[in-house]
């Protein structure tokens, strides 16, 4: 049966550098009812079956109630480290199933990975491909060496992205990228985890890119994210680069999201937990890691004491510490009076992050 095409309304938009055409049309129903039966209703699904498909060329899918402005943010959704969408074109039939019609390409990850992993060239035409493998080596060179534990290699890791990298959005839709993240130095939660998920990738850190949402911790409304898993020493854990990311406040590099569970996650963040790896442990969280986990003041001042005792001794006049505490440890100026009585402190300020029983507390101490 030969199709009824009638264009009623074209719209090109550039977007997150993704082209977005949208045509509106009219389909014989009849002929395209298990389209209709068969059409994805969100854009998570949407992306997952883009990522099932190869990794470059056309992919077609029909989708009902998801809206052109989602379309136009669908490389958000997908894991940039492998691919992304050029272009997309949305064909509405009368039925209300919607025809999309995407350009995926190789990403410029895909193309590093490629090289460092499996020994394959990169296009001569892929100068920005070219120019992340120039960052991820000398990320790779400068701060992993062969003898570091898996553990190591994600710490460098996480503290070397949010040490060059700002949250913020790009003209080109870069800010999606690892390309963003490493080259640019500027992301968005995407970018993060796929500039954490290739570095790792590419050092043997088995990982895995995920997607869900999060309460903003600045406007307490939820809001779409992405973030990884990781698996250190046969179990998997959940870390968030971008929020370990400070904004304000203490500049320093964060380890709150650094290997934590599902249980503890789960306070700020959701996601379809069927569709990932369960993460119920903690033992390659930051803190209890390090010894920097406290349930009760005691403890916690001596912990203190020593830092600081050590960062005077190696004639540091400022001290950051970082540590986590329960509900069962007091946090106010008179229980951190003590550090006063230190030599050399002549100044102390401190920040408890909220939390249930997992608050984090930064203290910086002047000499």
């Amino acid at each position: 049966m030969k199709k009824i095409l009638v264009t009623i309304l074209v719209i090109a938009v550039i977007a997150a550098g993704l082209v977005f055409t949208s045509h509106r049309m009219g389909f014989n129903p009849a002929e395209n009812i298990s389209n209709k039966d068969e059409a994805l209703t969100s854009i998570e699904e949407v992306a997952a079956y883009i990522m099932s498909q190869s990794d470059t060329g056309e992919v077609e899918v029909y989708v009902s109630g998801i809206s052109d402005e989602e379309l136009m943010y669908i490389n958000y959704y997908l894991d940039t480290t492998m691919v992304s969408s050029k272009s997309v074109t949305s064909y509405t039939e009368v039925s209300g199933v919607t025809k999309l019609v995407f350009e995926i390409e190789k990403s410029d990850s895909g193309y590093v990975y490629d090289y460092l992993v499996n020994g394959k060239s990169i296009p001569t035409d892929r100068s920005t491909s070219t120019e992340l493998l120039r960052i991820v080596q000398s990320v790779l060179s400068g701060y992993i060496t062969d003898d570091m534990s898996d553990y190591e290699k994600e710490l460098a890791i996480h503290d070397y992205i949010i040490d060059h990298c700002s949250y913020g959005h790009a003209s080109d839709g870069s800010e999606y990228t690892a390309y963003g993240a490493l080259v640019n130095g500027q992301a968005v939660c995407s970018g993060y985890a796929a500039a954490m998920e290739l570095l790792m990738s590419c050092c043997g850190v088995e990982n895995t890119f995920v997607i869900g949402n999060a309460t903003s911790q600045s406007t307490n409304e939820s809001e779409n994210h992405a973030w990884n898993q990781v698996y250190i020493d046969g179990e998997w854990y959940n870390v968030d680069a971008t929020w370990d990311d400070p904004v304000g406040g203490y500049e320093v590099v964060s380890h709150r999201y650094f290997n934590i569970s599902d249980e503890l996650l789960e306070e700020t963040h959701t996601w379809e937990q069927s569709d990932y790896h369960e993460c119920d442990s903690m033992t390659a969280n930051y803190y209890m890691r390090n010894g920097a986990y406290f349930s009760d003041n005691q403890a916690l001042e001596n912990y203190i004491t020593c830092g600081v005792q050590q960062s005077v001794a190696a004639g540091e006049s400022t001290v950051d510490i970082e540590c986590a505490v329960t509900d069962s440890v007091s946090i106010d100026s008179d229980s951190l009076q003590f550090v006063f009585e230190l030599t050399g402190v002549e100044r102390v300020s401190y920040n408890l992050g909220e939390g249930t029983d997992y608050k984090i507390l930064y203290i910086r101490i002047n000499g």
